[in-house]
């Protein structure tokens, strides 16, 4: 929608665009430098209550003196503009020109598309030479309003492309192309356009715009969080006192009077509660998205037709081969439509989505962050034993066993306990016994009884953990372990604190769970050497929202009963999903895009919040948390919250394995160095953590 024209000549943006749309609109404009002359028509003159003749400009001393009308950023006659614009829309389409350089040759472009896809389990030959096409890309643009309170209001224009043909994101490559070329009305060179998936591609586009906007909108409500607190806090001090007045106001009052006091202080109340909403609507973030782009923008690209062989399988696979990035557009999963690395099975070309079992499981390699992935149609329980590929759980581990697997009950239902049949469960010796490795006599247990016995009772905690919340039941507190990261969550987020830990988006409940324990071996001899219990680790994934969520779950006997420790999406709070591609999401909600605490936080918790959620994630605040809740009480008031938050993340750090010092801890709370190391040393052994578990 480009307003060209006169205001090509005017450099102020607000003004060259008005006389751009005055003059699209049958204005006569002159410019004259720094001043513009219109002669407006009639339907502009009552549209903008201005007069036929009227001089504009930018410049503030030039409007004093000249009597002409200032046309800056706010004036009425932009938003009206600007509204009439938005309102219109800009819909079309256009070609990029086609490359001059001569078509790649079919072996060139197959030993490309070898070295930048890779198919697990095949190879990639070209069946036919590159057939020349254009690639629809759909370009959205669209202004988001936020606003967070009465003043914090504003809007940003925002753009999303995405594939047509697949709806599929476009590669930052492809799109600094495409911004970079000249766009025509009409293609230059007729060529075949390949299919277009409209309604998928605007949804896609559409889905990145919320993102962005969700992103946005948090980062506003983190800072409206301290102004909500202080007009609460101020709320609550004036009807305080209102009522205050009142109750003294009763002690001398006669029957008649004590009514009306009464009634008086009903309706302080009432006032009050309304006064609270009123502020929480003001002070909450939200957003409107308002679209008012839509372009189809046509790429030059050549269509590959190749097989993907495994042995003597051939699979066929079209490949789009895009010359203004030199790189291929992204495919979709030829057996699931999921834009996941491909994978050649022995009867069909998938992706690791729907053909888990073709992934490599080589224990020896770190484990690296699962994305959330299609939950797989529901099959026997060997089957979804074999598609496990929760961190750890790995089929060749020594010792390992099908991992459990559960339909959840929903709510209102109760699962039927599984009994074994055998000798009476009374002939056995008490779990917390078999757990630390002792019969009920005081004699050791085997080594292999011992993790058995541990293997099975975090199995059942595990799946005993997602089938309460299934039923939309609180985990007890009496399983949960003191002073711990997974508390910490439950003060921050009630109910609903294991999915958050997960990165899983609010309100969903799963469906499905899987668990796997697989005890450490020295920590096995450490146990039965000294009676003591350690730290286990029990791995799997619950499905919920029709996804796979991978989960790691630290927990330890207290007495009798297995308590949770921790839980997070892997077995160390700084191994967490990257922040782009199919796990873009999970790492936002682990990160800045964590829900808000329901729980009022203190200045220290406050800090630790907001500094390290952005930073290290919602594992390592956990921890941070957990630690500082501990030591709270211990703390001296006068001391400046900026360095016992310092302090705080130093010790928590270098108990998960981090190279990260005080001075480090300082410097990102803007602290003191030698006054975070003397906190440290003064609390001591509270601060004191156990390097084993990191916290």
């Amino acid at each position: 929608m480009g307003l060209l024209g006169a205001a090509a000549l005017v450099e102020e943006p607000a003004l060259g665009f008005w006389l751009g749309y005055a003059e699209r609109q049958g204005a006569l404009v002159e410019n004259a430098g720094n001043q513009a002359l219109l002669v407006l028509p009639e339907h502009l003159q009552q549209a903008f209550e201005l007069p036929e003749e009227l001089t504009v400009t930018a410049d503030p001393d030039l409007a004093r003196e000249e009597g002409a009308v200032l046309l800056t950023a706010g004036h009425p006659a932009l938003e009206r503009a600007a509204t009439d614009v938005l309102a219109e829309g800009d819909v079309g389409r256009c070609w990029l020109p086609w490359p001059s350089s001569r078509p790649p040759v079919r072996s060139a472009l197959q030993d490309r598309a070898r070295e930048l896809m890779s198919v697990e389990h095949g190879r990639i030959d070209a069946t036919g030479d590159p057939m020349p096409a254009y690639l629809p890309l759909l370009r959205v643009g669209a202004m988001i309003d936020y606003a967070a309170s009465l003043t914090l209001r504003f809007g940003e224009q925002e753009e999303s492309w995405v594939d047509a043909h697949t709806g599929l994101e476009v590669s930052e490559g492809v799109l600094a192309g495409a911004l970079r070329q000249a766009r025509m009305p009409r293609p230059e060179v007729r060529h075949r356009v390949l299919p277009i998936d409209l309604p998928r591609a605007i949804a896609a586009a559409h889905e990145q715009l919320r993102r962005r906007a969700d992103t946005r909108q948090e980062s506003l409500a983190m800072q409206a969080r301290r102004s909500l607190a202080s007009e609460l806090q101020r709320a609550d001090a004036y009807y305080d006192a209102a009522l205050e007045s009142i109750e003294r106001r009763r002690g001398s009052a006669d029957a008649d009077r004590l009514r009306m006091l009464d009634a008086q202080a009903e309706a302080t109340r009432l006032e009050r509660a309304r006064r609270r909403r009123e502020i929480e609507e003001e002070l909450t973030a939200r957003h409107e998205i308002k679209p008012f782009r839509l372009h189809l923008v046509h790429l030059p690209a050549f269509v590959l037709s190749v097989e993907v062989l495994r042995g003597q399988r051939r699979f066929p696979l079209t490949l789009t081969w895009l010359p203004l990035a030199e790189e291929l557009a992204p495919v979709r999963c030829p057996s699931c439509d999921a834009a996941q690395p491909l994978v050649a099975g022995k009867d069909r070309l998938g992706c690791t989505s729907c053909m888990p079992r073709a992934v490599s499981r080589d224990t020896s390699t770190p484990a690296t962050p699962a994305a959330p992935r299609p939950a797989p149609a529901r099959r026997g329980p060997a089957s979804v034993a074999e598609r496990n590929s929760a961190p750890g759980a790995s089929g060749t581990a020594a010792g390992a066993q099908p991992e459990p697997h559960h339909h959840l009950e929903p709510a209102g239902h109760i699962a039927p306990e599984r009994r074994s049949g055998g000798r009476q469960a009374t002939q056995r010796p008490p779990a917390a016994a078999k757990a630390q490795g002792r019969t009920r006599a005081g004699r050791p247990l085997p080594a292999r009884t011992r993790t058995g016995t541990i293997e099975r009772t975090g199995n059942k905690l595990a799946l005993a953990l997602w089938q309460q919340l299934a039923r939309g039941e609180r985990w007890p507190r009496k399983k949960l372990q003191r002073d711990s990261p997974a508390l910490a969550l439950y003060r921050l987020y009630g109910q609903a604190a294991p999915m958050c830990a997960l990165g899983i988006p609010p309100g969903l409940r799963p469906a499905e769970a899987t668990a796997s324990t697989y005890p450490d071996e020295a920590e096995t001899t450490r146990s039965r050497r000294t009676g003591s219990s350690g730290s286990e680790l029990t791995t799997g994934e619950i499905v919920a929202g029709g996804l796979a969520y991978p989960y790691a779950l630290f927990w330890s006997q207290q007495g009798d009963t297995p308590a949770v420790g921790e839980l997070m999406p892997m077995p160390h709070p700084f191994i967490l999903p990257p922040h782009a591609g199919a796990t873009a999401e999970m790492h936002s909600r682990l990160h800045e895009g964590a829900p808000a605490p329901q729980a009022a936080l203190d200045a220290v918790a406050g800090l630790l919040w907001e500094t390290e959620l952005r930073r290290s994630g919602l594992p390592f605040v956990a921890r941070c948390l957990a630690t500082w809740w501990r030591i709270q009480d211990a703390v001296d008031a006068v001391e400046p919250p900026a360095a016992l938050a310092a302090a705080v993340v130093g010790g928590v750090a270098r108990a998960a394995g981090s190279s990260h010092r005080h001075r480090d801890a300082a410097a990102a709370y803007h602290a003191d160095s030698d006054l975070v190391g003397q906190i440290s040393r003064r609390l001591g052994i509270r601060l004191r953590l156990d390097r084993a578990r990191g916290w």
